[in-house]
């Protein structure tokens, strides 16, 4: 049942085709009603191109994992630089940074002398 809310475009076009090979293949069957279903399918393609869409749209408002990993980072570092910021007021030195590594989530500091 997942397979058939997740690809509604495909099963739509593989009933249709099928049912169109059965209408020209297969004798005495009635050919204006199988192809009237056929169109019916049509018409279900364009809900199914509708549901794709709608995952499409909804897949563009989500975060990457990259984007949200360097969020953090970036959040990371700040935190670190204001936490320092205050250690500084408080020893009345002010240290300089001098590297902030992402990947680890470190930032490099040295202290004037």
């Amino acid at each position: 049942m997942k397979y058939l809310k997740d690809n509604p475009a495909s099963i739509v076009s593989f009933v249709g085709a099928l049912l169109t090979l059965l209408a020209v293949y297969v004798p005495g069957l009635p050919q204006e009603a199988i192809l009237g279903v056929v169109s019916a399918l049509v018409l279900g393609g364009v809900k199914a191109q509708r549901i794709e869409d709608a995952k499409t749209e909804a897949a563009l408002h989500q975060m990457s994992p990259f984007e949200a990993a360097a969020l953090r980072q970036q959040a990371l570092a700040e935190a670190e630089a204001g936490r320092q910021a205050a250690t500084e007021e408080t020893a009345g030195t002010r240290p300089i940074v001098t590297g902030v590594d992402l990947d680890t989530g470190s930032v490099s500091i040295r202290f004037p002398e």
